[in-house]
């Protein structure tokens, strides 16, 4: 039997999306402390993907999704950068279907898997929906976003709905959440950076988030295309993913065009009227009880990382 292969990983501000990966992570490589010549090295997000390609390793990988401004589909120039770091330095890049994947799609040693989330955390508050009598739209005020958008969309339906966090005030934090974020920022984050809570105090508290989706029957996220070269979001957002898992209703638009690569998602058009039409009318045609297991179904089982890790492990494997 061979020994595990040693990997040191690389993380910055992306330690939060770590968190969950990390037990599988250990079940399949030797985590070890400081990158070197006889160990795989993985940069772990976007920001520090340069980074990593100066730090000695025996074979170099990297996980890339949307975030920390790091946009290659709309910004060419962001593109021909990363483009060359990859082709000089990596041998094997890991995304998720989407943007980044369009940005890498002639990279040859690039490996495609689902989005990854904290699947056993959130089957904790899985709720079989029986009927869709409320909506809800979790998103961060981005302008990639397109809330606004989702936010009317739910309006027109006459249902019950609600945009989480509020938008119609600035976020307020508590004392609670301050301590929280200096905590890790300057403990957490230098100690053991995948323990870390949260990367920017601009986020809500993930529990408070997780228990928000459980009290509404479907979840809206229909955003149209806004170029920036700073902002792109993924495919599918977390948070949809995420509510969906809980046994919510996903009501969706394909943004980008890309095509939808869940049975369970209902895919709708960004026309406003065209998509509270459609809510409004799959509320009264399908088995909302079947289709809400079997969303959280499908979600969990092509989104839990163990899954995840296991198909990096396999491409990492090949190359040692």
């Amino acid at each position: 039997m061979r020994d595990k292969i040693k990997l040191k990983i690389l993380v910055n501000e992306a330690a939060y999306f770590l968190e969950w990966e990390l037990p599988f992570f250990r079940d399949k490589f030797a985590l070890v402390n400081e990158p070197a010549e006889d160990v795989v090295l993985l940069a772990f997000g976007p920001d520090v993907f340069k980074l990593s390609s100066a730090l000695p390793a025996l074979k170099r990988a990297a996980v890339l999704f949307p975030g920390f401004f790091f946009n290659p589909y709309h910004d060419v120039e962001a593109r021909v950068t990363a483009r060359k770091i990859a082709d000089e330095f990596y041998d094997v890049i890991f995304t998720n279907p989407g943007p980044i994947e369009e940005a890498f799609k002639d990279y040859p040693n690039l490996c495609i898997h689902p989005f990854s989330i904290d699947v056993d955390k959130i089957l904790k508050y899985r709720k079989v929906r029986t009927s869709i009598d409320s909506l809800l739209h979790v998103s961060a005020p981005s302008p990639q976003k397109d809330w606004e958008r989702s936010a009317e969309i739910m309006e027109l339906t006459g249902l019950k709905n609600e945009v989480f966090p509020l938008r119609s005030e600035p976020q307020g934090y508590s004392l609670k959440d301050r301590l929280r974020w200096r905590y890790n920022k300057y403990i957490t984050r230098r100690l053991n950076p995948v323990k870390a809570f949260r990367t920017k105090i601009g986020y809500v508290d993930h529990g408070d988030v997780v228990k928000k989706y459980s009290e509404y029957d479907g979840f809206v996220h229909i955003a149209g295309e806004i170029p920036l070269k700073e902002h792109v979001d993924g495919k599918y957002t977390a948070a949809l993913l995420e509510a969906g898992t809980t046994g919510s209703i996903l009501f969706w638009h394909d943004t980008l065009a890309l095509g939808n690569d869940f049975e369970t998602i209902f895919s709708l058009p960004k026309d406003v009227n065209d998509a509270a039409r459609e809510i409004l009318s799959l509320r009264s045609s399908i088995d909302v009880e079947r289709h809400s297991k079997a969303t959280s179904q499908e979600i969990a089982d092509r989104c839990h990382p163990r899954a995840i890790i296991e198909t990096r492990y396999r491409s990492i494997e090949k190359l040692v």
